[in-house]
């Protein structure tokens, strides 16, 4: 059995035989070709305005600087405006011209794109690693990746999510990895790919203990268990460290993400707070501020932690004197969150929302089968703790269903299990034919 299991475990990534070669290929230039064309696309209907979000102007602007060896800075003051891993992916594409197409940056996230879909497939493989009956599913997993709206829409945006999502799947292969009983390098990996994560999304923080969790309660508590934990932290921490420096440095206080989070949590928490993203108000309470500080005579080095700080306090008193509405507020976002398609008039009109709807539909019912299907399984639960952390925390802050995306990716594994239970299914129990083993057309 030690023997079997050891063999297993060294099992390299992928999919076995020529059938597999071709299935990856197909899927390497499929999802290239589509999000390459999405891209272009809506680079194409935006015309002469180069984004659709104003978060990647920030990206941008901060791409730009540390190209140019420019200070780390967002405006004039806001030197912790943004975490560095997404700016310094995008860096490189201003040595090659001092204002290069955004188109670039787009097909760069493309390519992130493919890397997720491909990770989907081990991902799959880990998850399934005791059900044979099972082995068509890696590969349905990667062409659920490849052609599921949300993704391909992960890829076409100047956003974090792009190099999120494949660091997202990493890790959870490398939790995997360790569930299956592998050694200590895999929970330095689940610790060392989750700091690189928090580097591109800083939401990301609290999601590594709630990895070392999981495996304490799964463990109940073992020894060997706790160690991994503590390697876990060690690794996140060091990975995250030398952002940790430079903020002190910059500062003068220890800063673990950005001093983003006072007003990214007014924005879903005030009295003027509708579950969509609206910073009018910062400007407003920035300029009440500076008139404190030139009032009382203060250093304007520490505007932008005590703003943080201000921000913070304000919702935080307002979400406490108002439980109700906070309540309120958190159901109104999570519908936003899973809702079939998006409230928001970025995203286009009635024939954009219907095909999101129908690439997300379809999806969740897959994901629902697959889960009943490997209810028992604490690897299939591992592969849902990304949903349901990124739903806890957007109940609190601002809330669309571009957040959900890294997650419905995460599950993609689950979705091909239920897509390959609802084919033998409808072929009354059958064993998967060859083409079906192979991840071809039933």
């Amino acid at each position: 059995m030690t023997r079997a299991v050891a063999t297993t475990e060294r099992r390299p990534m992928g999919l076995p035989g020529k059938p597999g070669l071709i299935c990856l290929v197909s899927l390497v230039l499929v999802a290239l070709t589509l999000r390459v064309g999405a891209s272009w696309w809506w680079q194409h209907r935006l015309g002469d305005q180069p984004f659709a979000f104003g978060d990647s102007d920030s990206y941008w602007h901060l791409a730009r600087d540390l190209a140019h060896g420019e200070p780390y800075a967002y405006g004039t003051r806001l030197r912790v405006f943004r975490a560095p891993g997404y700016p310094l992916l995008l860096a490189p594409l201003f040595w090659l011209a001092d204002t290069p197409p955004v188109l670039l940056a787009r097909c760069l996230n493309s390519v992130l794109g493919v890397a997720a879909v491909l990770l989907c497939i081990p991902l799959t493989r880990q998850l399934l690693r005791d059900e044979p009956e099972l082995s068509a599913a890696p590969c349905w997993s990667g062409w659920i990746a490849t052609l599921y709206p949300g993704a391909i829409a992960m890829s076409v945006f100047v956003l974090s999510e792009a190099p999120f999502a494949p660091c997202l799947l990493w890790q959870l292969y490398c939790h995997q990895r360790l569930m299956a009983g592998g050694g200590s390098r895999w929970a330095l990996m689940v610790g060392a790919v989750g700091g690189l994560a928090v580097l591109i999304r800083p939401s990301w923080l609290l999601f590594t203990p709630g990895v070392a969790l999981l495996e304490l309660l799964r463990s109940r508590l073992s020894a060997r268990t706790w160690l991994h934990c503590a390697l876990m932290g060690v690794a996140m921490c060091l990975v995250m460290s030398p952002w940790w420096i430079r903020n002190y440095r910059v500062t003068g206080r220890f800063v673990p993400t950005t001093l983003q989070i006072g007003a990214s949590l007014m924005d879903g928490w005030s009295p003027q707070a509708d579950g969509s993203s609206n910073m009018d108000f910062v400007d407003r309470e920035a300029a009440l501020f500076k008139e404190e500080y030139r009032r009382e005579g203060r250093d304007m080095a520490d505007f932008e932690v005590r703003f943080n700080q201000r921000l913070r306090d304000k919702a935080v008193a307002w979400a406490r004197e108002h439980p109700g509405e906070a309540a309120r507020l958190g159901a109104v976002k999570f519908a936003r969150m899973w809702s079939p398609w998006p409230d928001s008039k970025k995203f286009g009109g009635a024939k954009m929302k219907l095909i999101v709807a129908c690439g997300y539909v379809p999806l969740a019912a897959l994901i629902v089968t697959g889960m009943w299907r490997l209810r028992r399984s604490w690897r299939t639960w591992a592969l849902a703790l990304p949903a349901l952390y990124l739903t806890s925390l957007h109940v609190v802050f601002v809330s669309s269903i571009r957040y959900r995306q890294p997650a419905m990716l995460a599950l993609a594994p689950v979705a091909a299990v239920g897509w390959v239970t609802l084919l033998r299914h409808l072929r009354g129990g059958q064993r998967p034919t060859p083409s079906e083993r192979d991840g071809g057309p039933a």
